[in-house]
């Protein structure tokens, strides 16, 4: 691993354990309760991510195969896996430290938003209903919100075959940097989902963000990682996302020609089916080009063009070195 990713790896753990403390104590004074199996289940995929990560990590230091291309394959995929378990740990804390912002009980900035959006022309409401009105376009702006989390699963390992581990870890930084910028920016100015200012008759709708309502008015104290809702409404971090993952895929070309519309599809999906005001669709985009600007800075630019990095289209990773 590059100095700047490994000095870049430790700071992530670093905001891991801070993440932890933060949210035991603000947790534990206001009375939050998570089970002791919901932490076992993170603190025991986390260490089985290490343990296959240093297993493959000793496996390509192997005489035989050290400097080989099974080697520098071995190698990849445990950088990628010690990133991976990094990011996993960071989104648990971050998902729990999000309901903690809710109960802060700043004042509610949904009206506010609403005013943005009807400055320039948008009514929401209008929106939502000419997408339900046209069902093929409903479904499919639906499985584009939905791809979210198989697109979050496949890209490392997409990254790790074409021999683009390094843009994972970029990925993860800018992850975490813009989850807590958004945690910053919505604790003192949260809102609750347009689903829920607008009175949506979809009760499915409005049951996936019902916790935002619930656990601000101290209804809801007990959290359970399997069932835990996004309750930040600005900035989205779904539009955050839809940069940020293409973003990462730029340097494998057919990868990327196939996540780039996927994402816009998902970015146009994320006000119908993500219940978001556009507001929160355009400071998302902010967000994510802060924190790939922040990024950069703290790993290095990696430019669209590398030198001497080649792609091969079957999806296999070649070096070529100038002579």
């Amino acid at each position: 691993m590059p100095r700047g990713d490994w000095a870049a790896f430790k700071a992530t753990w670093i905001i891991n354990w801070a993440l932890v403390v933060a949210d035991f104590v603000w947790g534990r004074h206001i009375g939050l309760v998570v089970g002791l199996t919901e932490v076992c289940w993170v603190v025991s995929r986390g260490c089985l991510g290490l343990l296959i990560a240093s297993g493959l990590l000793f496996a390509s230091g192997n005489l035989k195969i050290s400097g080989t291309a099974r080697g520098r394959f071995y190698r990849d995929a445990a950088l990628g896996i010690l990133w991976i378990t990094s990011l996993a740990v960071f989104t648990c804390g971050a998902t729990v430290l999000q309901y903690l912002s809710v109960s802060w009980g700043a004042s509610d900035v949904a009206d506010v938003l609403v005013s943005v959006d009807e400055t320039f022309g948008i009514h929401w409401p209008r929106i939502y209903a000419a997408v339900h009105a046209r069902e093929w376009l409903d479904i499919v702006l639906g499985a584009a919100y939905d791809s979210l989390f198989l697109q979050m699963a496949l890209m490392p390992f997409a990254l790790i075959i074409a021999g683009k581990v390094e843009h994972y870890a970029e990925f993860v930084v800018q992850f975490m940097t813009a989850a807590l910028i958004v945690v910053v920016i919505a604790t003192p100015f949260p809102a609750e989902s347009a689903f829920t200012h607008f009175h949506v008759p979809d009760v499915s709708a409005t049951a996936s963000v019902s916790d935002f309502s619930d656990f601000r008015s101290g209804k809801m104290r007990e959290l359970s990682f399997g069932t835990m809702q996004g309750l930040v409404s600005f900035p989205s971090f779904h539009a955050v996302l839809a940069v940020l993952i293409p973003y990462a895929m730029r340097r494998v070309k057919h990868l990327f020609l196939l996540f780039l519309p996927l994402n816009v599809l998902m970015l146009a999906s994320t006000p119908v089916r993500g219940g978001h005001y556009l507001t929160d669709v355009a400071g998302g985009l902010a967000v994510a080009v802060v924190s790939i600007w922040i990024a950069s800075r703290l790993l290095g630019d990696r430019s669209w063009s590398e030198p001497g990095a080649v792609v091969a289209t079957d999806g296999r990773s070649q070096v070529a070195r100038e002579a």
